[in-house]
């Protein structure tokens, strides 16, 4: 029986194994047989990268692309075209779909012309299809370039050429030209700078850049108006995010509900890159706000808090603590806001002693109800459509994405009993009581690490002698500290029926290295490892939690959240499609975490209570 239980299995893995490798034969054949039809298609080009990816879907299943980087000299210009050609529908007998996209052209002198000629094709680019190899770039774009510059960087993002040069004092700066179709426009020139850096290649296209520096990462974005601009920091543990009017904590993500995380102002320095000095840029958050001008902001100090349509007039609304604004008015005792847009926002008036004015509005708190909706049968576009008034404006579930932290917050209480709403600190309208399905208490928001640490604990997670003692004894200190923690504990645990164990490990992270959290689960008795996982970062994670009648287990990061891990067949997977009990408390819980006298019904302690 054994014998035959075997040849079953093994027939199992060959089937599999073989359907495989048809699959990769099939690829290979289409990629074979597309890569036959470019001359036809496409003839005068060279193949230079070929890559086999999958994206999306096709019948249910994931889709299959082949992309192809094409390159051809053409007079004194080397030229560029991208291919992208699904490749399911290749394999049941339809034509080829080329979707072709031209670059920006690389002027190139005769010389180097004659050099990328004779270059094997997979010598023209450096690790993808956007960044000239070492063996290209000498004789490129060298109208780019200064007396006794070389390029040490040079790509063709779209229809835009990126470089970095180096000086002969070795001094490296960024440069930028824009191809309109026909010719190349200002080239935008950054200052040499003397901070050591180095560009990304791998990280940097899209119109995004990023810049590694000693001490962390600075990001280059191509904005929507053609410029250049400084967009953001990562320091290793916080990431922050520079717009007009404020600078984002987007360390842990953003809170939908909460502006805590935006620091109001304007930089106090030029982030246009013509202009940029990233030898004066910090690294630290903390050091990052006091160089915001915060100057025409104001924000509410307290909840409940009365907006006028006029002064001593006609009261709007009964206004959250943090509500933001730009003075655009004084009147005697009263100062006007601007409150969102002035295209699409309002404005309103309040009494003076109850704003704080500049670097102030650091010191509130937001005030602003959380709320709940069913993501999984309504969408917040949907929401907003129905509900808010005015519906001037028709929102799109596109519109919440990378250019627009997805923020719906609810500003202020109506006189109704409705809600004020500002979206996307964009458009302020009313929004009736019942648009969600549930309005819960202010959400508590968790800021970078970065921005809670003292000046002397920044100093030694950054020492330069990287003591792991010392590194030790902070964690220590953390993780046995009486910090809140939820349901959730980072010592030994048990399921509900005690036949399993779960254990945590941890690394300390240091400069030059995160450290992670590794949970362990055994079988009680025998301590037979049956899991293992690494379960985040140690300088995020929070701990873990069994659910009370099933073996699924749950972790809490600072970093990822709640994540909850599946048993099934005697393993635990990470799942997303698993919901957290009601019962399981996170340590951002703010109906538990601001009152101690709860603590004692969590999850946690029902352990203690059934024994």
């Amino acid at each position: 029986m054994k014998r035959l239980i075997l040849v079953a299995c093994l027939l199992v893995c060959l089937l599999a194994l073989n359907a495989i490798a048809d699959t990769q034969i099939s690829w290979q054949k289409s990629e074979e047989m597309i890569l036959s039809e470019i001359g036809t298609a496409f003839p005068g080009w060279t193949v230079s990268v070929v890559d086999v990816y999958g994206s999306g879907s096709y019948k249910g299943s994931i889709a299959t692309h082949v992309a192809i980087l094409l390159y051809r000299i053409e007079g004194n210009t080397l030229q560029l075209k991208d291919l992208d050609i699904l490749v399911d529908p290749v394999l049941e007998g339809e034509p080829i779909e080329w979707n072709a996209a031209d670059s920006a052209p690389v002027p190139v002198s005769e010389e180097a012309a004659e050099r990328i000629a004779a270059l094997p094709p997979d010598q023209l680019m450096y690790d993808s299809s956007q960044w000239l190899s070492r063996f290209t770039m000498p004789g490129c774009a060298e109208f780019m370039l200064s007396d006794s510059e070389t390029w040490e960087e040079l790509g063709v993002l779209g229809n835009d050429l990126v470089g970095v040069v180096r000086n002969q004092d070795g001094r490296k700066g960024l440069r930028m030209a824009h191809w309109d179709g026909n010719t190349y426009g200002v080239v935008v020139f950054s200052p040499m700078w003397e901070r050591t850096w180095s560009l990304n290649p791998i990280h940097s296209g899209n119109g995004s850049l990023e810049l590694m520096v000693d001490d962390g990462l600075l990001y280059v974005d191509l904005y929507p108006d053609g410029i250049w601009r400084f967009s953001g920091v990562n320091n290793g543990y916080g990431i922050y995010i520079f717009e007009d009017d404020y600078m984002l904590d987007g360390t842990n993500g953003i809170s939908e509900s909460s502006n805590d995380l935006w620091h109001y102002g304007r930089a106090s320095f030029p982030r246009e890159l013509d202009r940029l000095d990233i030898d004066r840029i910090p690294m630290r958050g903390t050091e990052l706000i006091s160089l915001l001008n915060a100057s025409d902001w104001a924000c509410v100090r307290q909840n409940d808090t009365l907006m006028y349509a006029e002064p001593e007039g006609e009261i709007i609304a009964h206004a959250y603590a943090r509500l933001p604004g730009i003075v655009i008015q004084n009147k005697d005792d009263f100062v006007c806001l601007q409150i969102g847009s002035k295209e699409r926002g309002i404005q309103a008036w309040f009494y003076r002693d109850q704003l704080v004015f500049g670097a102030e509005t650091e010191n509130i708190r937001c005030g602003f109800p959380a709320y709940n909706y069913d993501w999984d049968t309504d969408q917040l576009a949907s929401i907003l459509n129905r509900h808010l008034t005015p519906s001037t404006i028709q929102y799109s579930d596109d519109i919440f994405d990378a250019d627009y932290p997805d923020v719906v917050w609810l500003i202020a209480c109506l006189p109704n009993g409705g809600f004020l709403a500002e979206v996307n600190e964009d458009a302020v309208g009313s929004l009736p009581a019942d648009a969600f399905d549930k309005i819960l208490p202010t959400e508590d928001y968790y800021p970078s690490y970065d921005l809670m640490l003292s000046s002397a604990e920044w100093a030694k997670l950054w020492s330069d002698d990287d003591d792991e003692a010392d590194y030790e004894d902070w964690y220590e200190e953390k993780w046995n500290s009486d910090e809140f923690w939820g349901s959730f504990t980072s010592e030994l645990s048990y399921s509900f029926d005690r036949k399993y164990y779960a254990v945590q490990t941890w690394e300390p992270s240091s400069r030059n290295k995160t450290g992670m959290v590794t949970v362990k689960i055994c079988e009680t008795g025998t301590d037979e490892q049956k899991c293992c996982f690494i379960a985040g970062r140690t300088f995020d994670f929070w701990g873990i939690c069994w659910e009370k009648d099933s073996y699924n287990l749950w972790t809490q990061s600072a970093d990822t959240g709640l994540i909850g891990y599946e048993y099934h067949n005697g393993n635990w997977e990470c799942s997303d499609e698993l919901r957290c009990p009601d019962y399981i408390i996170s340590r951002w819980n703010s109906e538990y975490r601001n009152h101690p006298e709860r603590w004692n019904s969590i999850y946690r302690a029902q352990e203690e209570d059934d024994k």
